[in-house]
């Protein structure tokens, strides 16, 4: 057993044995050469040469351990209870690079902690509250006699809204699962229901467990581009060259379907005031009419007749369930297929093939191990090889889980995720079936509408976009207007204690009521004390105050002078639109 540090070395190179690491002196060169060919596209020839440790030939597994399963099973490991990039914290220690001789990348350099402060966790939702998960119709499929490609994603994660995916599930062969992040465009991240998580960005690749214990971090300049290179496909960062177009034959999105957003419909509104006057495009606030939370645009005005007519989408550019699409889209297929990195580096598959190919000697359990296993403590029981081991063989499948979802198969042109989308498009839609699974009970979509100082949150309510809409005929109310009201009356038993309004005549929950101008028009007006109008009246020339009318039959014991604009622009609502005004 190795007791001190280590640090690698080109002279040695380590290899698995029966009972764990163990390092081998190499000879001169240090190096165990492998010719690589038609691997990936692009990739001639190169040399993979083994991770190397100084010293001589050392067993690094206790004494006697047993060669461990392929299934990571350290209690370092839990359960992954989180799903938005989360930080843990622990003890930490303080390591140091170590230089790596990788055999085809530059500057890379191990880094490895048996307890970090921070470290990688999957995505949860950002504001505390429950996340939202869609469930794919796979079992639709197979239903249908469609053969669903393996591995295949199981569900999808959203954040509360229900509008930005943070993961995929995904179920492979064995029917385990593990977890792709699709929250950051500037990353790719993976993680196993066991707590195992591998991230890949432009500086590096890094492996953490839930608890942030036994951490590798890889550092490697310019990954991308190096990756790029290696590939022979040109990255727009660091090379000029446009981002790698994507290679599949296979449908992103079922066009068969039509998408919500094509759908559009004409409304039409016949628009009066309280007065019954037509409304015209001088009042304020502006009409605005909307399907849910999306806005129709204005086509076409009579302001003679006040027929508003106006564009509309179904449900709308706006909607949960279309921007639910546009995410799908956006960060799901075209962040693993075609903008992978913000279009800074080839796809996806392209990128894990290459890496899968040139980067093994950085990715090995071996590699991994002994970068843990030197910074054991000599006497921690928990620190002992055969838990490092479980650690580096977790990270060493999770890593291939990652290749399995990524790389194209058996000489395939498309990678079994490229497949999977490509068959689930051929049948039935990715992006609808996320999104109506996650914002079905959103429609009906109310057409709510906002004029003057009326708001009707439903004029109607819509299931789908209507092939030919229905007229509408609404009243609103106009602040600019006089204070119009249905039901004018005069007042019973006038000049008496027991005077008052009808009940109908009673504008219920404001100061005013609605009377009867000595012309004859209802009109809402402002109870007072007698004395505090602005003058007795039988006819409204008796009124001197500019624009003041007369309203007759009051409690006063006659006719009153009142402002006729008043109750219109104090708030009261003179139209409603189920009981009572209209």
């Amino acid at each position: 057993m190795i007791t001190g540090s280590q640090s690698w070395n080109s002279s040695f190179a380590t290899t698995p044995t029966g009972s764990g690491f163990s390092v081998s002196p190499t000879g001169s060169t240090g190096a165990a050469s492998q010719s690589i060919t038609n691997s990936v596209p692009g990739i001639t020839s190169m040399s993979s040469t083994t991770n190397t440790v100084t010293g001589g030939s050392t067993d690094l597994s206790d004494s006697g351990s047993p060669e461990p399963t392929r299934t990571p099973t350290t209690a370092t490991a839990g359960n992954n209870g989180g799903m938005t990039t989360t930080w843990a914290s622990s003890n930490s220690t303080a390591p140091t690079p170590s230089p790596f001789p990788a055999a085809n990348y530059t500057q890379v350099a191990f880094l490895a902690s048996l307890a970090e402060d921070t470290c990688y966790h999957l995505p949860e939702e950002p504001h505390g509250e429950l996340s939202r998960r869609a469930l794919m119709r796979n079992s639709k499929l197979r239903e249908d006699n469609v053969t669903v490609p393996v591995p295949y994603i199981q569900s999808v994660e959203f954040e509360s809204e229900g509008v930005r995916p943070l993961s995929m599930t995904v179920r492979d062969k064995s029917q385990g699962t593990f977890h792709i992040d699709i929250s950051n465009r500037s990353r790719l991240a993976i993680a196993s229901s066991d707590g195992y998580a591998m991230q890949i960005d432009g500086s590096g690749i890094r492996f953490a467990t839930k608890d942030c214990r036994y951490d590798v971090n890889i550092t490697i300049p310019n990954l991308f581009s190096q990756i790029a290179n290696l590939s022979s496909v040109g990255c727009s960062v660091g090379t000029g060259a446009q981002p790698f177009p994507s290679p599949i034959p296979v449908p992103l999105i079922n066009t068969n379907t039509k998408r919500a957003e094509d759908i559009k419909f004409n409304q039409t509104l016949l628009l009066r005031d309280q007065c019954g006057s037509p409304v015209t495009k001088a009042i304020r606030a502006y009409p605005q009419l909307r399907v849910g939370e999306t806005t129709c645009q204005d086509i076409a005005v009579d302001e003679n007749s006040g027929t508003w007519e106006f564009d509309c989408t179904f449900p709308g550019a706006i909607s949960g369930i279309l921007k639910c699409q546009n995410a799908v889209k956006n960060d799901i297929i075209d962040f693993l297929n075609r903008d992978s990195f913000g279009g800074a580096c080839p796809d996806i598959s392209t990128m894990i093939a290459t890496l899968g190919v040139t980067g093994n000697d950085m990715l090995s359990r071996d590699a991994l191990g002994v970068a843990l296993y030197n910074q054991r403590g000599a006497s921690n029981a928990d620190n002992s090889s055969s838990v490092i081991e479980n650690v580096a063989s977790g990270y060493t499948l999770l890593w291939e889980s990652l290749q399995g979802f990524f790389t194209p198969q058996n000489a395939s042109v498309n990678s079994p995720w490229e497949e999977y989308i490509g068959t689930y498009n051929k049948h039935r839609s990715f992006e609808n079936d996320i999104c109506e699974d996650l914002h079905t009970g959103e429609i009906p979509l109310s057409l709510n509408l906002l004029v003057g100082a009326t708001y009707i949150d439903a004029v109607t309510t819509l299931n789908w976009a209507p092939r030919a809409a229905r007229s509408y005929n609404v009243t609103v109310q106009d602040p600019a207007a006089i204070a119009c009201c249905p039901n004018g009356s005069e007042a019973d038993d006038q000049g008496k204690d027991t005077c008052a309004y009808p009940r109908e005549a009673v504008i219920e929950d404001t100061n005013c009521s609605c009377g009867k101008t000595a012309g004859g028009q209802s009109l809402a007006f402002e109870a007072m004390e007698c004395d505090n109008f602005e003058g007795r009246c039988e006819r409204d020339e008796d009124c001197q105050g500019g624009g003041s009318v007369c309203v007759v039959g009051t409690c006063c014991g006659g006719g009153v002078c009142v402002d006729p604009y008043a109750c219109s622009q104090n708030g009261t609502a003179l139209v409603k639109f189920a009981d009572g005004w209209s």
